[in-house]
């Protein structure tokens, strides 16, 4: 029996890339930018370069945010590309599940030390109603590092 290779092995993945030159005043923008960045999931390829996987959801995203720092005075521009060297497609996933397992490790770490806090009585008051334990997980898998959570 001969192994069929996945589509993805096949067919390189396509990445969007956000570059762009932030104008020093306002001082505020460069953490807008970056803020929405991280929002967005967007990881850092290089300084002021910024990727995503090239989806009709992300590139609305990385448009938005284009006509964003421009408004500001910013320049941007977006690429679509494949990677042809340097970084491997398996390479920029990783980093992505990366930055998503930090992401699920500091919400588990405050979920834990809030949940300790709640498990404290306090005096003189009535304990929570029990609907903290009716959170539903979200409706696709956690990377690796949500598990634990």
């Amino acid at each position: 029996m001969s192994h069929q290779p996945a589509v993805s092995d096949v067919i390189p993945r396509s990445w969007l890339l956000l570059i762009h030159q932030l104008p020093p005043e306002p001082a505020y923008l460069r953490v807008k930018v970056w803020r929405q960045l991280q929002s967005l999931g967007a990881v850092s390829l290089k300084n002021s370069v910024y990727v995503l996987p090239s989806r009709d959801d992300t590139r609305e995203d990385f448009q938005w945010l284009l006509r964003t720092i421009a408004a500001e005075g910013g320049e941007a521009t977006l690429v679509e590309a494949r990677i042809v060297d340097g970084f491997t497609d398996p390479e920029l996933e990783a980093m992505f599940q990366a930055a998503r397992d930090a992401d699920y490790q500091a919400i588990g770490e405050e979920a834990r030390a809030l949940a300790a806090a709640l498990d404290k009585p306090k005096p003189g008051k009535d304990p929570l109603p029990e609907t903290k334990n009716a959170v539903r997980p979200p409706p696709y898998p956690p990377p690796q590092g949500g598990r634990g959570i």
